[in-house]
């Protein structure tokens, strides 16, 4: 064996061979080893080789047939990588990305996976944490799915038709086979539905707009960093909102379908649903309206997003946004029957599409209209839904949306990992058995349980896409009718949730499912949302700061966190430690005028809320699920208490009291040691200097001899506290997980109370006036909670 001296930049390895003799070898350089791609340093000086740090595990983000996808994970920054199935290298030379997809594997075999990083100078880590993964198999690849299936999903849909729908079709492909079959009539009375009918795929729609903006990430035409007003002008916080916040419903654009009046878009909707609306009518519409909260705070599902973001690809790219999806996305897959039409004309053959018209109910006309509404102007919703396709198509869609064709592996990755919370419209599943909350990711794609997808709903039809990446299962559902009674959204909330419940039990419910009669994995994306964004991409293994639901892994646990996010008796996930948790209560709301002290007295300020400082509950004394409720600030002029944030599991009870009137919430525990861990909050214009919990509104000031100053909040360990003043002032809001401020006082004569900050600060009382009542003291601040599972 030939050793080298030295380093192979320097050239004094090539300058130095030494042959090994079983001697001791010593050289002030240290001694490499070349391993027929690197050199391997096998010792130097100081007794220590330059290793780099090995990654500590790989991520699973989708696998087919013959391809498996993952992400290395804690290697830190700068390294480039190597990866290995079955102790076998497959990239010829080191990649920057963490994310690399395995080609030509076997179909139906088990693989072990792992990555080793590689330093600037070319010397190659350890490996990491290996990650099992069985490719799909191939072996029922056109086989009918058993009769007992076919006779159960028959079940499923009939009873869906039976509360009112028309017809609906669906297509599974799955490894335990596949079918797709329609059900009922392609329109009232009509003839039967056929597999072959065209019907407008609504929402669903985002998700091809999503793929079409991270196809510009991945060509270096646009970062998700990106701000509107790059692109598009004039639109509120047009200079803040990000490509990601549109993206996820997270920007505080107007909602278009909330304008109701009768020169608005959806009242021409209603009476002439085949005129066109112009689209510059609706963006200065958008214009003129204020944002509806500070970008990346809160979830709003609106149209205008996608609408918004049709704008950006035009912009990007130089074509119009119908080129861009034509060309870049139907083309290249063959989905030769889907479409983005530019008039009201459903294409051949179709089936009709239904809706509660509320018009069919007015006294005298309502006869004169009816719930058909087939015929209808793509311009209303725009890049948000206008496309039809077909059964076929939307089948083709979701196997898309699983494999990640069109995007870069990373983009691919990105997309299964970045999620935040949502509530759904409905409890999901017939029985309401399933999960109250879903989470809303990048350009309308979903995650329910271990499913991902997208679903559509737009007046006449709903549809959805749903895959199982474990076990490459894929599932299209839709109906010609939009429903919302007695079922939200059927063909999602009903027929997906009950057939993936029939195929799989629990796996739409559990983010965690695995089947294990097809597939093993040992490890899995977590279900985040980085926020804020200000990196081309993000990647599982940076901190998450929203996630929800059971994450478990055969093989490795992943840890996760819970941010002001209500979870009601969830599953404690399998593998972890224990948690943190961290609370702070809401703040009670200043006191009206008409609530004391007269017309020559003060009206008080709102106590604040209390805190549980971040103490460590290990799994022993944990239950089989746990609850979280985040404190809510009384409402202005409520004169009401704001109420506790509180962890529970098993026995052990953590509660943030919310504040009440003028007097600081109190903190309590039970079932676990909190010394020192408990801190009462503040009075009314009591600052907290030691404790981070929340401050005391400030007192409004009284009438007698004339105008009077109110009292300033208090101020809390970060934040300074609301001034007095007509009205008060609200404080600035604290860091996540700090006490906020006082509200200040309103000054007498009339004076409002300004409310407390975040988190958990009162809410200021309103200033006196002798002929004057029931001015309003101030908001208290919402309260926090962290729930960090280790």
């Amino acid at each position: 064996m030939t050793l080298y001296a030295g380093s192979s930049e320097s050239g004094y390895a090539d300058a130095h061979p030494q042959v090994w003799d079983g001697s001791e070898f010593v050289d002030p350089q240290g001694m490499y080893i070349w391993n027929g791609d690197t050199y391997q340093q096998v010792w130097s000086p100081d007794g220590q080789a330059p290793i780099p740090t090995a990654p500590t595990s790989l991520t699973f983000v989708s696998v087919t047939q013959t391809t498996a996808t993952v992400t290395a994970v804690g290697a830190g920054a700068g390294p480039r990588y190597n990866f290995y199935a079955n102790g076998v290298k497959y990239n010829t030379t080191p990649q920057a990305s963490r994310t690399f997809v395995f080609t030509g594997l076997w179909p139906g075999t088990e693989y072990s996976f792992t990555a080793k990083s590689v330093n600037a100078d070319g010397f190659e880590s350890a490996a990491s944490a290996p990650l099992s993964v069985t490719t799909l198999s191939d072996d029922t690849a056109g086989d009918p799915l058993p009769d007992e299936d076919i006779a159960a999903i028959d079940t499923i849909v009939t009873r869906a038709l039976n509360q009112g729908q028309t017809g609906a079709a669906v297509s599974i492909i799955s490894p335990k086979g596949s079918m797709a079959k329609a059900y009922g009539t392609a329109s009232i009375g009509g003839r039967a539905l056929s597999l072959d009918d065209h019907f407008r795929m609504g929402s669903v729609m985002k998700s091809f707009i999503g793929t079409a903006i991270l196809m510009q990430v991945d060509q270096g035409k646009l970062k998700l960093s990106d701000t509107l007003d790059k692109y598009v002008s004039g639109v509120a916080n047009g200079n803040i909102i990000t490509i990601q916040n549109l993206l996820m419903m997270r920007s505080g654009v107007v909602n278009e379908q909330g304008y109701t009046n009768i020169d608005g878009m959806v009242w021409q909707m209603l009476w002439w649903p085949t005129l066109p609306w112009p689209r510059e009518k609706w963006l200065a519409f958008v214009r003129s309206q204020p944002s509806g909260f500070t970008p990346g705070t809160a979830y709003q599902y609106t149209n205008s997003n996608f609408m918004l973001l049709g704008y950006v690809l035009e912009a990007v790219t130089g074509r119009s946004r119908i080129d861009v999806i034509t060309q870049d996305i139907l083309v290249p897959l063959g989905l030769t029957e889907t479409s983005w039409p530019t008039n009201a004309v459903a294409p051949n053959p179709h089936a009709n599409g239904y809706w509660a018209n509320p018009l069919v109910s007015l006294p005298i006309i309502g006869p004169l209209f009816n719930n058909d509404i087939t015929a209808l102007d793509p311009s209303y919703v725009d890049a948000a839904g206008c496309m039809w396709t077909n059964l076929a198509d939307l089948q083709k869609w979701c196997q898309e949306l699983r494999d990640g064709t069109l995007l870069t592996p990373e983009s691919h990755a990105l997309r299964m990992a970045t999620f935040a919370d949502a509530g759904a419209a409905d409890w999901y599943g017939t029985d309401h058995s399933g999960p109250a909350q879903f989470g809303y990711g990048l350009g309308g794609f979903i995650n329910v349980g271990s499913w991902y997808g997208s679903d559509g709903s737009w007046p006449g039809y709903d549809c959805c896409v749903m895959f199982e990446p474990r076990t490459g299962t894929t599932i299209a559902v839709w109906e010609n009718m939009q429903t919302s009674s007695p079922y939200i959204l059927a063909a999602l909330s009903r027929i997906w949730y009950d057939i993936a419940q029939h195929l799989y039990p629990g796996s739409q419910n559990r983010p965690n499912y695995r089947a294990a009669q097809t597939i093993r994995v040992d490890s899995i994306p977590p279900q985040v949302t980085v926020s804020p964004v200000d990196v081309e991409y993000s990647f599982p293994g940076i901190p998450p700061q929203i996630a929800f639901g059971e994450l478990t892994a055969e093989g490795g646990y992943r840890p996760f966190t819970v941010e002001n996010t209500n979870k009601t008796a969830q599953p404690v996930p399998i593998g972890a430690k224990g948690c943190w948790v961290t609370l702070i209560g809401a703040g009670a709301a200043g006191s009206n005028t008409t609530d004391g002290g007269g017309w020559a007295g003060v009206t008080r300020g709102g106590g604040s809320g209390s805190r549980v400082d971040r103490i460590w509950v290990p799994r022993e004394v944990l239950g089989d699920t746990y609850t979280v409720t985040r404190g809510i600030g009384a409402a202005r002029g409520s004169n009401g208490n704001g109420t506790a944030s509180m962890f529970t599991s098993g026995a052990v009870n953590l509660t943030a009291g919310g504040g009440t009137a003028g007097i600081g919430g109190i903190a309590t525990a039970a079932g676990i040691d909190a010394t020192g861990k408990l801190h009462n909050g503040k009075n009314s214009g009591e600052s907290d200097t030691t404790d981070d919990v929340g401050a005391g509104g400030g007192v409004g000031g009284p009438s007698l001899g004339g105008a009077q100053a109110g009292g300033n909040g208090g101020n809390s360990k970060t934040v300074t506290g609301g001034l007095h003043g007509n009205p008060g002032a609200k404080p600035a809001d604290a860091a996540a997980g700090h006490g906020g401020a006082g509200g200040g006082g309103g000054n007498s004569y009339s004076g409002p109370g300004g409310d407390g900050g975040l988190y958990g600060g009162g809410g200021g009382g309103a200033g006196q006036a002798y002929f004057s009542n029931g001015v309003q003291g101030g908001k208290g601040g919402d309260g926090y909670t962290l729930i960090e599972w280790a």
